[in-house]
């Protein structure tokens, strides 16, 4: 059975072991004192995507060099996302851009984001990594489409 894991979860005797997967950075989240000696009895898979972020960033400012305003769909409720979002303002301004955060955490939150970006004349749109929107791809591509908007997104399973 699967439950929520936090660093305040006790961790019980040497016997008692715990498996995380894909929740962020380990290190960051308070769960291993580091990924090469994390200690305890803790293993699992950590994705470190949340700090290709900024690379995406990056690549898509170099797809569009004449764009200075980037858009973000940001998942509020997911555990790496004002790192991340931190991680981009701190791109941002090393490359000279600014960005368009927008928070989207519920279906209906998805439009109204889309037009933001579309009234901003964001160049692009970085979308975070999150549950919520790896579940809604082809919603969020199809709300897309008609701004024409490019997406920087982290799985080529998503590309439609």
């Amino acid at each position: 059975m699967a439950s929520a894991l936090s660093p305040d979860t006790p961790r019980g005797g040497a016997a008692c072991g715990h498996l995380f997967a894909n929740g962020g950075d380990p290190v960051a989240l308070g769960f291993v004192a580091s990924l090469n000696r994390p200690g305890g009895n803790l293993t699992g898979i950590a994705n470190l995507a949340g700090e290709l972020a900024p690379k995406r960033l990056q690549l898509l400012s170099q797809l569009l060099p004449n764009a200075a305003l980037f858009g973000v769909l940001a998942d509020p409720a997911f555990p790496v996302t004002q790192s991340t979002i931190a991680d981009l303002q701190a791109a941002a301004r090393m490359l000279g851009l600014q960005l368009v955060v927008v928070n989207a955490r519920t279906d209906s939150d998805l439009e109204p984001a889309f037009a933001t970006f579309s009234q901003q004349h964001v160049g692009a749109v970085l979308v975070s990594d999150s549950a919520f929107y790896a579940r809604r791809m082809e919603q969020l591509l199809q709300i897309s489409r008609p701004s024409g908007l490019l997406h920087a997104i982290r799985r080529s399973d998503w590309i439609a």
